[in-house]
């Protein structure tokens, strides 16, 4: 616990908000995504937090693996479309662009995120493993007997 409250406090003036997870976190703010000239501000706001938080991270004896590191774009899709520049950012040397979300990029807590914030990967990943645990159920039918069939099913 002392840990956390230590990297909120040194999170916290870059104007970044931060979610903690077992040994994963997540920085995330909210911008406007016309507004070229306020990402410059914000992107040297994000990368010395970043630089900041692997320095902190180094005394405290954990693993920073900046290859791992994934910046995501999340909006709605009108307001995606008026974006007229690619942000990146610069990470420890490396160059973070804005990945796509597929697979098991953009995933928290075993969500799957979309860059619209629809949830609609999540759904049809969701759809697809009831279907297959229900196809499993029926190669089992003839085994079971129906009260163990109503407890599974529901």
């Amino acid at each position: 616990l002392l840990y956390i409250e230590e990297l909120q406090n040194l999170v916290e003036p870059y104007g970044l908000k931060i979610k903690l997870y077992a040994d994963d976190s997540q920085l995330y703010l909210s911008l406007t995504p016309s507004d070229k000239e306020g990402w410059s501000t914000t992107k040297r706001n994000i990368e010395n937090c970043l630089n900041d938080v692997k320095k902190w991270m180094v005394k405290h004896w954990l693993k920073c693996n900046e290859t791992k590191t994934e910046f995501l774009i999340l909006g709605k899709n009108s307001a995606l479309e008026k974006m007229s520049f690619i942000p990146s950012l610069d990470f420890g040397g490396i160059e973070l662009l804005p990945v796509q979300c597929s697979g098991s990029v953009g995933k928290t807590l075993g969500v799957l995120l979309d860059e619209n914030l629809t949830l609609e990967r999540q759904i049809n990943n969701v759809k697809k493993n009831c279907g297959l645990i229900l196809r499993n159920l029926w190669q089992v039918n003839r085994c079971l007997a129906d009260r163990t069939k109503n407890l599974l099913v529901n």
